[in-house]
């Protein structure tokens, strides 16, 4: 699977959630993303489809740290910009 069907399966999987309203399952899936395994491009997508709902996912802030993290690591030049408006 690409990256780009990736990103669909996330966004329909976390959206379909969402209309559940089933957010505590979507703050579940939260706490197993790992920004080293799945890259910048995944990350952006997880930060993404979740920031409308951030104040009802307990573990994004954790991801959000997490994302910090590995872009200051990895691309620090593009660490805040990457971020920017996801927080």
């Amino acid at each position: 699977m690409n990256e780009d069907d990736k990103l669909d399966e996330i966004f329909n999987k976390v959206d379909d959630l969402f209309l559940a309203g089933k957010f505590e399952e979507a703050d579940a899936l939260l706490s197993a993303v790992d920004p080293r395994e799945i890259g910048e491009t995944l990350t952006i997508g997880w930060l993404t489809i979740t920031f409308a709902a951030r104040d009802r996912l307990q573990n994004r802030d954790a991801l959000v740290a997490r994302a910090r993290a590995y872009f200051e690591a990895e691309i620090p030049e593009a660490a805040a910009a990457l971020l920017k408006g996801l927080e």
